[in-house]
């Protein structure tokens, strides 16, 4: 193993032959640690006319049983010998778990031992087995929130680094994949595009973004419903929108730059009358960026000069 790391080491005992009682014995292991070179372990069996095997159905892995964060497992408790109207309990280290159902159904929140202790009617001993289950993580993909292109952008869609095979809905299998208007969409609209990364560990995690495409050329000052002033213009990131709505309509204010690529959005804003927003678009590149209103009702654009 690597410095710094741990590993079980199994001990196997064959009771074949042996009387029920308790029997001792010392393990020794030796190392090449010039500080520990020998480490003596002492050990205990118990020989009993009555046993109990705990196991679970989580998937085995080099004699682990391991299970992703969010799945669940079944832990098993199969007893064995002379034994009539068996009670089963269970319990975890680290604490947290209790129950006395012979087989429960479990969700892991962290790798622990689950032990199980069974007694029957016929006899007093209490026959007892665990069984170490390690929860692995999953995969991190975060593929950003839902955002909108003009017709001529593009975004990088990144699914991270922690998978050793990635697939798109679009078919790629590559980390990163481009979305843009004309080899992913058949005109304008919204598209939804996931991913799903299997990771390292075995575990599967996936991520799901919508991408809108908008036709942002040729829209007025006002379609239908609502009339838009900006102040200052130019300004420098941060300015005011003047609305006037002919009849109340919730609408999404979207802005973005030269390319067509999404550089701010304010969702399901509440237009009625007239009214007064504050824009601050952040830290943006000086040049002209176009702000974008879509409601049910209203459609309108404005250009922006940021200096």
């Amino acid at each position: 193993i690597q410095p710094g790391d741990t590993a079980q080491v199994a001990v196997n005992f064959d009771a074949t032959g042996l009387e029920p009682g308790f029997y001792t014995a010392t393990a020794t292991f030796y190392s090449n640690d010039p500080n520990l070179d020998e480490v003596n372990v002492d050990l205990t069996l118990e020989v009993t006319t009555t046993a109990v095997d705990a196991g679970a159905t989580a998937i085995t892995i080099n004699d682990t049983v391991a299970i992703c964060a969010g799945e669940s497992t079944q832990l098993t408790a199969t007893p064995f010998g002379k034994y009539y109207n068996p009670v089963f309990n269970w319990h975890s280290n680290p604490e947290g778990f209790v129950t006395d159902v012979q087989n429960p159904d479990i969700i892991p929140g962290e790798s622990a031992w689950y032990i199980v202790e069974m007694s029957s009617d016929s006899t007093t001993t209490v026959a007892t087995d665990s069984v170490f289950i390690e929860l692995r993580p999953l995969p991190e993909v975060n593929l950003g929130a839902d955002t909108t292109l003009c017709g001529n952008g593009s975004k990088t869609l990144y699914a991270g680094d922690q998978g050793t095979k990635y697939l798109w809905s679009t078919g790629d299998t590559t980390q990163s994949i481009i979305v843009d208007s004309t080899t992913m969409f058949a005109g304008y609209g919204d598209r939804e595009i996931n991913v799903t990364v299997y990771g390292k560990n075995g575990c599967i995690n996936s991520d799901t973004v919508i991408i809108g495409v908008l036709n942002c050329t040729g829209i007025d000052e006002m379609v239908n419903n609502v009339s838009m002033t900006v102040y200052p213009n130019p300004n420098t990131g941060e300015f005011y929108l003047d609305l006037h709505a002919v009849k109340d309509d919730v609408a999404d204010i979207l802005i973005f730059n030269e390319v067509g690529s999404e550089v701010y959005r304010n969702e399901q804003v509440k237009i009625s009358g007239n009214m007064k927003l504050k824009i601050e678009m952040g830290h943006q590149a000086s040049g002209i960026y176009q702000l974008f209103l879509r409601g049910k009702n209203s459609l309108g654009s404005r250009k922006i000069i940021v200096k």
